[in-house]
C-alpha cells in the first residue's frame, strides 16, 4: 500500500455522481447522529438533500446543482489520494 493510500484503502471508483450525492447525504447523517443531532444548520441542509422531492430529487432542487457544481470543480483541480482538491 503507498503512503497516499494508506488512509484510503481501496476506493470505489465506479460511484456515478447520484450514488456519490447518496454517500455523501449518509456521510453528513452519520455525522449529525453521532453528535447527538444537535446541530440545525446540518439538520436543515439534511433536509434540504433529502431526496423525496419531485423524481427522486433533492427536496431543494437547487441543491443538486450545487452538488454538480462541486464535482466538476473537484474534476477540475484533478485532487487524488496524496493531494486535497479544495486546498
Amino acid at each position: 500500500m503507498t503512503e497516499a493510500s494508506s488512509w484510503t484503502g481501496e476506493l470505489s471508483p465506479d460511484l456515478d455522481q447520484l450514488m456519490a450525492f447518496d454517500a455523501m447525504r449518509a456521510f453528513l447523517e452519520a455525522y449529525w447522529e453521532r453528535g447527538s443531532k444537535s446541530d440545525d444548520e446540518l439538520a436543515i441542509l439534511l433536509g434540504s438533500l433529502n431526496r423525496s422531492g419531485a423524481f427522486g430529487g433533492p427536496l431543494d432542487p437547487a441543491m443538486w446543482q450545487d452538488w454538480k457544481d462541486a464535482v466538476a470543480k473537484v474534476r477540475q483541480a484533478g485532487g487524488d489520494a496524496a493531494h486535497d482538491p479544495l486546498v
